[in-house]
């Protein structure tokens, strides 16, 4: 199970992802898609999770919260993992 699923109740996280797609939806007259710029967007948004994680589990481990410490740490290695295979993507496309 998710951290994010103990904490907010499905539907949130369904409408919180909705919301995200309509505000990142782009008009048909865009720029053409960069892959350099797609995919380091992409790397920097898993960093950026990662990070948060890992300081949502020092957070938690400070309170003495360890199954949900133990939780985000995993969130983090999972956001880890998946930035490192996007690093091959990126040295093709950049």
């Amino acid at each position: 199970m998710r951290l994010v699923s103990c904490l907010a109740p499905p539907t949130a996280i369904a409408a919180l992802a909705a919301a995200a797609l309509a505000l990142s939806a782009a008009p048909a007259s865009a720029e053409p898609n960069d892959a350099c710029a797609t995919v380091t967007a992409i790397y920097e948004s898993h960093m950026n999770r990662a990070l948060f994680y890992i300081g949502l589990a020092d957070t938690l481990a400070s309170f003495g919260q360890m199954d949900l410490s133990n939780a985000a740490g995993r969130d983090a290695d999972r956001e880890m993992n998946m930035a490192d295979r996007l690093i091959d993507t990126m040295r093709a496309a950049c």
